[in-house]
């Protein structure tokens, strides 16, 4: 990537032609346009954008502040580019961070040598600032979970949610990601409404054309995204269709009161003027008109609005023109009373309903009920984020919202421009203001026009086109193709530039004299190591197969996609033998295989030819664009017969369905083997009433997983050509039906639920769409539109003159006007048709150039005649295909001059097999060497339990751990049910008291203690002492809400008085000693979580040390027997909170308060007293794992760790005591003895070596 930097700024070739971009230089204020072609590296640039800015770099936002990733707004269009965006941005952080880590003597070394990143670290000429800059650009790697990385839909739903108040939304609005459901009961509220009601002659009309509320919804599905371009309805379908009603109804009652009689005197005039021969009898044959005649008179004898059942060759001869041209001699009937009433029933008949004004109606009408709809449940879509948000622009907050966004994110960068759609830019615009180059913000638009492929989705490259006007002096190019090698875009450049010189409207379609807002421009290449090789010859790059026949068009497409199979079995087979791969400069080779392969089609219909002439052949293949719901398969339908079948296993009929079905497939002979043979269907039926007991036990999962081993499934299906894909719809049906489980109630419930979810044929969610069986070692079968963006070795883009020209079948016509803007043809006009065909022909353009821009070594392109369709198609237009010639021709004349391209005429198919490599035979299973797991588990210090040496109780189970550290004080300070009642509490307190003694006693009021003390950690001990209101606004609260109203004064007092008294601290090593204040301390954290991993500790050894090292001052008269731990094996993770961790004078502490209650006074509250506690509930081997987990954290945040030096001790504060001469405080310093024992302890299990302990990060 070092070449993608330019040292000036240039243009390519052509002085119409944008400036080459530089990443180094580019203004990252403002607005900018930077067109990006295929492979051209714009990944790479926006990361590297990315970098500049994080540095700040060059021209960036006048914002006032250091851009973070919070700061920057990155958007693209799926889910999976913002994961690989966000992953490519971290990685190339991290590298800038590496380089600027490197010294200046390095300059040029290292893995990124010369290239962009070390050019950006050179326009830092001060050495001196690198480390801090490389610190910079390392937070930024390591915070990049936190950027602003999305899709535009789920940025829109952020800035509504966060924006709330200016953006008029609800606070609490959720996002569906389908409304199928509730777009189907709006319709049905509209049937309701306004088809209900109707009477039977109107109801019949309407139903004539819309016989269900579904179908209606299928007739609405492509009305209701444009809805607001609609024209406003003229009326109600009962309105509309009433006029239409009577004149039938007028019309139908005066004929049928004399057709019947008009019938019979015809029929009479025809039979005797045939006898006189006056008519063709050929033409006119009396059987038929008899036949038609009985039809008139039997429809007359009805009372409904429904049109006579005529055939169209009926309603021609039945009328004067018919009778005239039949008639031979004399003079025809044609004023015969019957054919005056055939005239007009056709005439009334034939009027059309007005079937779009009634569309527009229901559309418009069903529009605005589901708008209401989800505003009245606070639910929004996907389109609602969009048009919600460019409302809220729009309204009167709009300017407010709009600063407040710029603000939030003074720089935005949108990747896949091309693809944005109009309400998307005027997003963006409102926002940033893209004509005004605003120098406090940035906006960085990066895209390529030639790759806007997705107009079927809303994408828009009109938008595209505006942007571009709107940044006329700002826009810039990357110049270099990075995929492919030198011949492939050599290749590609020629083709587009012949269509670029040859077509009056450039290659594209959008030039207009000398004005072309999307022209092509060559690219250079970088180039790639290896080559591809077939049969020791360079291969062409750009093949075309082209056919001029004039065969049907389907057996051209399946002779095609027979010629592709066969080319891709002779280069497999070649690849087997060694004779076509990859080679470099080194010597090295890469055999040619299935995956290396890419075939590239227009739609199914396409991948199903050449999948199928594939599997003739022996390839295995996947369609990696299969948009088809896993609910219309035969596995589904299976499925249901499965769950009938299981649910009711004593119904006979139901279980030999199951056995029945295709998915199961148990032969015939089995079949009435178990028929004839109760015993065996007896059998049958336990073990379906075994699937039924594991459905109601384990859920409906396990039980398709116990129906699919019990009949081997599995293997039957994988040995099948097929298998596979029916294999994992299975799979996935299981899947989909273990979630519905959830939401309803018993076997038939889900039986109902999952047979509505299969009959119901449309609008199906994204989790239902099949998935992919399997991609490993074959050949991959893609629609072009699905492969934008990626790569392959090997490309066949077999159907490349496959078009399908505008007509006007599916109303409404989307074209653009001149502007522009979109516009909507109800009626097919043969000028809007030309519109029409024109744009598509441009898509099919832009469709192509991705499909040649996909392969890194070579393109195999089918180009055969279809029928004349081929002249319409991208391909022909390109090469400037000439009017009554073949397109071969056109081909051989556009490759002329170009090496790269080879014209050849398409190959015949061949009947050669791929013979895969033999696979490698299964070896032993591996047997599991790693230690078991049963025994792992999560301890905390309250875990751990005691053996009274008196009593010899026997130790309680030991419970889960802990998941805060206010249940793990809860675990710690509850009392044990045999402790003596406690003296009462002192209910009315002095208001003005400092100290608690009298205070509610227990785990709660423990916690309650702690949590006030928490908040004052959180807020600043010293600060807390000074905001008097809103500390006693706290206890006053939290006071209330457990009756504790009395107390609230003294614990104010007391709190303050706490924070403000000196406390005593550990002896250190050199004899010195200290006081501190929680008020004076400037470095505290409160409730530091730690986990420290225990490789089978044993509780026995844990506590030997710490008696051993620990409370060595204090005899047995003075402090009673410390209780033995029982002995308990720690094997997985040791978690705990702390406190308070605080650092005075260099040295780091670890504290923990108790709430203990020792007695009524303060004397209670001296050393021994408070040394007794710590021995009876073994405080001492919780200090000892705090300070372990201290050490541990310490010795890999400071470079010159030291135990002696760096660690205080243990502070354990009592808080009833803070009068007490002692002040509540029991402090004690282990020696570094004891913690290396425990360290080495916890990582070993052993604690009896010495030695220096190896770096080990706390976990």
């Amino acid at each position: 990537m070092s070449d993608q930097i330019q040292t000036e700024t240039t243009r390519l070739g052509d002085p119409r032609a944008p400036q080459v971009l530089n990443p180094l230089t580019l203004p990252l204020r403002g607005s900018q346009l930077i067109e990006a072609s295929a492979g051209t590296g714009k990944t790479f640039t926006i990361a590297m954008l990315y970098v500049r800015a994080i540095l700040g770099h060059g021209q960036t936002p006048e914002c006032g502040r250091p851009l973070t990733p919070r700061d920057i707004l990155v958007v693209t269009f799926t889910e999976a580019a913002t994961k690989e965006l966000r992953d490519r941005i971290r990685k190339r952080l991290a590298e800038a961070a590496e380089v600027f880590r490197q010294p200046a003597s390095e300059q040029g070394s290292g893995a990124h040598g010369e290239g962009p990143l070390q050019a950006l670290r050179n326009d830092y000429p001060d050495s001196d600032s690198w480390p801090a800059r490389a610190r910079l650009l390392q937070l930024a790697a390591e915070s990049m979970d936190e950027a602003s990385v999305h899709t535009i839909h789920g940025w829109c739903n952020r800035m509504l949610n966060e924006h709330a108040f200016d953006s008029g939304g609800l606070f609490n609005q959720t996002l569906e990601t389908d409304h199928g459901e509730l777009l189907l009961q709006v319709i049905k509220d509209y049937w309701r409404s306004f088809v209900v009601p109707m009477d039977e002659g109107i109801a019949n009309l309407w139903l004539d054309q819309f016989a269900s509320p579904q179908a209606l919804r299928t007739s609405l599905s492509d009305l209701l995204p444009l809805e607001r371009q609609l024209p406003e309805p003229s009326g109600t379908p009962a309105s509309l269709l009433g006029a239409r009603v009577e004149e039938l109804r007028s019309t139908f009652a005066h004929v049928r009161t004399t057709i019947a009689a008009d019938a019979e005197d015809f029929l009479a005039v025809l039979t005797e003027a045939s006898g006189r021969k006056d008519f063709n009898g050929n033409s006119l044959r009396l059987k038929n008109v008899a036949g038609w005649l009985e039809s008139l008179k039997q429809w007359a004898g009805g009372q409904d609005l429904a049109a006579p059942a005529l055939t169209p060759a009926a309603w021609d001869r039945l009328s004067p023109d018919g009778i005239g041209q039949a008639w031979k001699k004399g003079t025809p009937p044609v004023d015969h009373p019957l054919i005056e009433s055939v005239v007009a029933l056709r005439s009334v008949c034939r009027e059309p309903l007005p079937v779009q004004a009634m569309l527009f109606h229901a559309c418009h009408w069903v529009a605005d009920r589901l708008e209401r709809e989800k505003q009245r449940r606070a639910e929004m879509g996907f389109d609602d984020l969009l048009e919600r948000m460019d409302q809220a622009l729009a309204g009167a907050s709009g300017p407010r919202l709009s600063n407040a966004i710029r603000q939030q994110f003074p720089l935005v960068m949108i990747d896949e421009f091309q693809d944005t759609d109009p309400v998307q830019y005027r997003i963006f615009d409102s926002i940033y203001h893209a004509s005004e180059n605003r120098p406090e913000s940035g906006l960085l638009m990066i895209g390529d026009p030639k790759q806007a492929i997705y107009g079927f989705r809303g994408a828009d490259i009109y938008t595209y086109l505006k942007a571009r006007k709107d940044t006329a002096d700002r826009q810039v190019t990357l110049p270099k193709n990075f995929r492919s090698a030198t011949a492939m875009v050599e290749a590609t450049n020629h083709l587009f530039g012949h269509g670029e010189q040859q077509a009056i409207k450039g290659a594209f379609l959008f030039g207009q004299g000398d004005d072309n807002p999307v022209p092509f421009h060559a690219v250079g290449a970088q180039g790639r190591q290896e080559s591809l090789r077939i049969e020791g010859q360079l291969a062409p790059a750009l093949t075309f197969w082209a056919q001029d026949s004039e065969d049907r068009k389907s057996d051209v497409m399946t002779n095609v996609a027979e010629t592709c199979a066969s080319e891709i079995v002779r280069l497999l087979n070649l690849g087997q033998n060694g004779q076509a791969g990859f080679a470099d400069e080194t010597g090295s080779w890469q055999p040619l295989n299935a995956s290396d392969l890419a075939v590239l089609v227009n739609n199914g219909t396409e991948a199903a030819l050449v999948r199928q002439a594939l599997a003739n052949r022996g390839v295995k293949s996947v369609y990696l664009s299969d948009r088809r719901s896993v609910l219309d398969t035969t596995e589904a339908r299976d499925l249901i017969y499965w769950l009938e079948a299981c649910a009711e296993p004593e119904r006979d009929n139901l279980v030999r369905a199951a056995l029945a079905t295709t998915t199961l497939a148990v032969d015939w002979a089995t079949l009435d083997q178990l028929r004839n043979n109760e015993l065996a269907w007896e059998t049958t039926l336990e073990h379906f009433r075994g699937f039924r007991q594991v459905w109601r036990q384990q859920g409906v999962l396990a039980m398709v997983r116990c129906v699919l081993n019990h009949f081997d499934v599995p293997a039957r299906l994988l040995s099948q050509p097929e298998g596979e894909r029916a294999l994992t719809d299975v799979l996935h049906l299981a899947e989909l039906l273990q979630q519905e489980s959830q939401q309803v109630d018993g076997e038939q419930s889900l039986i109902r639920r999952f047979s509505e979810m299969v009959a119901a044929t449309s609008h199906r969610s994204d989790a239902m769409q099949v998935r992919l069986e399997s991609d490993a070692e074959l050949v991959q079968v893609i629609t072009v539109h699905k492969s934008k963006g990626l790569e392959y070795p090997l490309v066949f883009l077999p159907f490349a003159t496959n078009c399908r020209p505008a007509t006007g079948k599916r109303l409404p016509l989307i074209w653009h006007d001149d502007e522009g803007d979109q516009q909507l043809a109800f009626e097919a006009r043969d000028d809007v048709l030309t519109r029409v065909d024109q744009e598509r022909l441009g898509e099919d353009i832009r469709k192509l150039y991705v499909a040649l821009t996909r392969a890194r070594h070579g393109t195999w392109v089918g180009a055969p005649a279809l029928k004349g369709e081929e002249a319409r198609s991208a391909l022909s237009y390109l090469v400037a295909q000439k009017s009554e010639e073949p397109i071969s021709a056109g081909l051989r004349r556009m490759a002329e001059g170009c090496r790269d391209i080879l014209v050849q005429p398409l190959p015949a198919p061949t009947e050669a097999i791929y013979q895969p490599p033999r696979a490698a035979e299964l070896g032993n299973a591996r047997e599991r060497t790693a230690p078991g797991w049963d025994s792992w588990w999560i301890a905390s210090y309250s875990a751990i339990r005691y053996r009274v040496a008196a009593t010899d109780d026997v130790i309680p189970e030991v419970p889960a751990e802990s998941e805060t550290a206010g249940a793990e004080r809860i675990r710690e300070e509850a009392e044990p049910a045999t402790r003596a009642a406690a003296p009462p509490v002192v209910q009315k307190p002095a208001p003005d008291s400092v100290q608690i003694h009298g205070f509610y006693r227990g785990a709660g009021p423990g916690t309650f203690l702690h949590s006030l003390l928490e908040w004052a950690a959180e807020e600043g001990f010293q600060r807390a002492c000074e905001n008097g209101p809103a500390r006693r606004e706290l206890i006053e609260s939290r006071s209330r809400l457990r009756g504790w109203d009395a107390w609230t004064g003294p614990l104010d007092h007391w709190l303050v008085d706490f924070l403000q008294t000196r406390l005593s601290l550990p002896s250190q090593p050199d004899g010195s000693a200290s006081e501190v204040s929680l008020a004076m301390l400037d470095q505290a954290v409160p409730e530091m979580e730690f986990w420290i991993s225990s490789q089978g500790v044993s509780t026995g050894e844990l506590d030997r040390l710490v008696r051993q090292h620990t409370m060595t001052h204090w005899n047995r008269e003075q402090i009673p027997e410390r209780p033995a731990a029982d002995d308990m094996m720690l094997r997985g993770m040791l978690k705990g909170f702390i406190d308070l961790v605080f650092e005075h004078e260099g040295r780091y502490y670890v504290a923990d308060y108790k709430s203990n209650y020792l007695g009524p006074g303060d004397e209670d509250y001296s050393d021994m007293a408070m040394a007794g506690v710590v021995a009876e509930k073994r405080y001492d081997l919780q200090f000892a794992l705090y300070l372990l987990a201290l050490h541990r954290l310490l010795r890999t945040r400071l470079p010159d760790y030291d135990y002696d030096r760096h660690v205080g001790g243990a502070v354990y504060l009592f808080l009833r005591g803070n009068k007490a001469e002692s002040r509540g405080v029991y402090c004690e310093r282990p020696d570094r003895s004891l913690i290396d024992a425990l360290d080495q302890l916890f990582r070993t299990g052993k604690s009896g070596q010495d030695g220096v302990m190896t770096q080990e990060a706390l976990l």
